[in-house]
């Protein structure tokens, strides 16, 4: 199994000050020394050996490009930054960490991040998000991975191919606007996320380890405690509960997105 873990902070573009953004790199170095880097401006979109030096140098130019594209990494573990062009108004910062190397408290450094001026953020196991959002076939044969039990449909968009259905895995998610939508092993919800999911609704919601209202708006939700046990039965229920919790008012979002509003 890998036993890497997957953070991702969500905020408005606007509000990602290349202070914030050195701050969220700088815990990489606590991890893990970065033996490459990849960026427009610091290597033309290309990989190349880490430099620290050019790497803080451009990271100005970096974000404040159409498009964010720039990551850090070594064999296994990973530091990125994106702004997709399609939704600019948003900014990702993602980190992808060893399980063994994780040597800073994640649970308190998003709650840092999301109390500054945070959408959403996540943490969960690596390899159940990718499974749980892979709609690829290949996938499974190339891994030798079960099909058992997996629903599939034909693309809607594009060719017309058959793939996983991943609307009935209880940890799949969307992305409308940039912002994530989903369930996964922990999950943190500020101020701008309220506008879309009811604060009250997830406030209330009580089939979790935890629910902790923090300081500036912010909740914090755990599904079930050990990051790793999200394939046993009782946590993918508790998982499904959360969906479902919020399901009207997602399908609301996507629609009123799809409808250009």
């Amino acid at each position: 199994m890998d036993e890497r873990i997957l953070l991702k902070f969500i905020c408005y573009f606007k509000d990602a000050t290349l202070e914030m953004v050195k701050e969220w790199c700088l815990n990489v170095s606590k991890c893990f020394v970065p033996e490459r880097m990849r960026g427009f401006y610091i290597s033309n979109g290309k990989t190349c050996k880490y430099n620290e030096k050019k790497f803080q140098d451009e990271l100005a130019k970096e974000l404040n490009s159409e498009r964010t594209s720039l990551s850090i990494s070594d064999e296994k573990n990973r530091c990125s930054i994106s702004k997709n062009v399609q939704t600019p108004e948003t900014i990702t910062l993602s980190f992808i960490i060893d399980k063994s190397l994780a040597l800073v408290d994640f649970d308190s450094m998003l709650d840092y991040f999301m109390s500054q001026c945070g959408i959403v953020a996540i943490k969960c196991a690596l390899e159940d998000d990718f499974w749980q959002n892979a709609e690829n076939l290949l996938y499974y044969t190339s891994k030798n991975k079960s099909l058992d039990g997996i629903r599939t449909k034909i693309r809607e968009v594009g060719l017309k191919e058959e793939i996983v259905d991943i609307e009935y895995n209880p940890g799949h998610s969307h992305r409308p606007k940039g912002i994530w939508f989903g369930s996964c092993h922990k999950m943190w919800f500020g101020k701008a996320y309220y506008q879309y999911i009811d604060k009250e609704r997830l406030r209330k919601f009580d089939n979790c380890c935890e629910n902790k209202e923090l300081g500036n708006d912010v909740i914090r939700i755990t599904l079930y405690e050990n990051i790793w046990a999200y394939d046993k039965e009782e946590n993918r229920k508790i998982q499904w509960d959360f969906r479902k919790k919020q399901a009207l008012m997602m399908s609301l979002i996507f629609w009123s997105i799809w409808m250009g509003r």
